[in-house]
C-alpha cells in the first residue's frame, strides 16, 4: 500500500499499459506501471487523478533495462482516500 501519492505524469504504452510518476506527500518520486489498465476503471481512474492524492494498492517490482536495474511500483488498484469505505 502506497498512501497519499499524487499522480505526476501519466502516460499510455504499448496499447494497454499505462506508465506513471507518483509522489509521496514527502516528495519523493518513484515510477510506476500499471498493466493491462489503459481503457479499464483503473486507468480511467488514474487519468483523472493527474495532480489528486490517491492511495495505491501495488508491490515493489525489480526491472533490468538495458542491463542496469530499476525499482518502481507495479499497480494492481487505486482509490480516492476521501470515499471512505462501509
Amino acid at each position: 500500500m502506497f498512501p497519499a501519492h499524487r499522480v505526476l505524469y501519466l502516460d499510455a504504452v504499448g496499447r494497454n499499459h499505462l506508465r506513471l510518476t507518483l509522489a509521496s506527500s514527502a516528495g519523493t518520486r518513484v515510477k510506476a506501471m500499471a498493466f493491462r489498465a489503459a481503457g479499464q476503471p483503473l486507468g480511467d481512474f488514474l487519468a483523472a487523478s493527474r495532480g489528486g492524492s490517491i492511495h495505491i494498492a501495488g508491490h515493489v517490482d525489480l526491472d533490468w533495462w538495458q542491463g542496469a536495474p530499476r525499482v518502481g511500483i507495479r499497480v494492481i488498484d487505486a482509490a480516492d482516500p476521501t470515499k471512505a469505505r462501509p
